[in-house]
């Protein structure tokens, strides 16, 4: 067996699958995990775990540690605990895209939004960049934490609208601009889009994302849809499609069953206040019933019979 790079040994491992923890070692070479549990080779570097949790890095998926990454590449004290992947640019903020004269703005949402300062941001944000690929190129070459960014929808609106993100929704030339941002971001490696429905600027106005009416966030989740099925899912569109069909059948039938029982309860409604009742078993109900009523129908006609008998012979006593 051929020596690993990295050994622990005697963890108590938590695997994240849900399962019970048990002490055992993991092993790692070049980058990746290849043993967990029992690891009979020796370790280039080895670690004595005994006592030590031992388990996947956690993953933060809301954070704004966009500015804080230009100068602290760990994201400390995220990292310190068990964090080894955050994802930045929540809450439709992100650093970019950003023209030079918008950065007073960007920094006024972050400090009101976020609470960082601008003091902070004049001491170690430098805004040396426009376009979103190129903040990535600024923080990525020192990061020492994997970072997922997305880009922020308020941002896009800012840097294409001016002053106009936060008077109205976006024109059709204004929406495709913001569509050519977005694809250019995503193939620099961004995650994706935030937005926001609730959050205000320094001014107590709503934030530019607030301002987009439907067909802009159609436009934008249909340009990431698509992105993402052509640049990730190659090899498994037969595959999603199959699933989204089998799924559309359930949501079809899901469907024709609740408005079925919507009917039905709206006619058991009107039919309440009109004084009435309604059966509305199936038909196997109906079928199982059957049997029931000829059963209580004989009950009744017995009962009938003995109270027939019992009136006459309550009459001829009387006689």
């Amino acid at each position: 067996m051929s020596a690993a790079d990295l050994v622990f040994r005697n963890a108590l491992i938590v695997d994240g699958s849900g399962s019970p923890s048990f002490v055992g070692d993991v092993a790692v070479s070049e980058g990746e995990i290849v043993a967990v549990g029992s690891y009979e080779g020796r370790g280039a570097e080895e670690i004595d775990a005994t006592g030590r949790a031992l388990a996947p890095g956690f993953i933060d998926i809301h954070t704004h540690f966009d500015p804080q990454l230009c100068w602290d590449s760990l994201a400390t004290p995220s990292i310190e605990h068990g964090v080894t992947t955050v994802v930045t640019g929540n809450c439709s903020l992100s650093l970019a895209p950003v023209h030079p004269h918008g950065v007073s703005k960007v920094i006024s949402m972050f400090e009101v939004i976020e609470d960082i300062k601008k003091q902070t941001f004049d001491a170690a944000v430098p805004f040396s960049w426009e376009t979103f690929p190129e903040y990535l190129d600024h923080i990525r070459p020192n990061l020492g934490i994997n970072v997922g960014a997305l880009i922020g929808h308020s941002a896009i609106r800012l840097y294409v609208m001016g002053e106009d993100a936060q008077k109205r929704a976006a024109n059709p030339d204004e929406i495709e601009a913001m569509c050519v941002i977005v694809e250019e971001a995503m193939t620099a490696g961004a995650l994706g889009i935030s937005s926001s429905y609730v959050d205000i600027d320094e001014n107590m106005a709503p934030v530019p994302s607030r301002f987009a009416v439907r067909v802009n966030r159609w436009r934008l989740s249909l340009l990431l849809g698509s992105w993402k099925s052509l640049k990730q899912m190659n090899g498994q569109k037969r595959i999603l499609l199959s699933h989204m069909k089998e799924s559309q059948v359930k949501m079809n039938l899901k469907t024709k069953k609740n408005q079925t029982t919507e009917i039905k309860m709206k006619l058991i409604f009107w039919l309440n206040r009109l004084g009435l009742s309604l059966f509305l078993g199936s038909l196997k109900s109906l079928k199982q019933t059957n049997r029931q009523k000829r059963i209580q129908l004989n009950h009744m006609k017995e009962s009938q019979g003995k109270m027939n008998l019992k009136t006459k012979k309550k009459k001829a006593t009387e006689r």
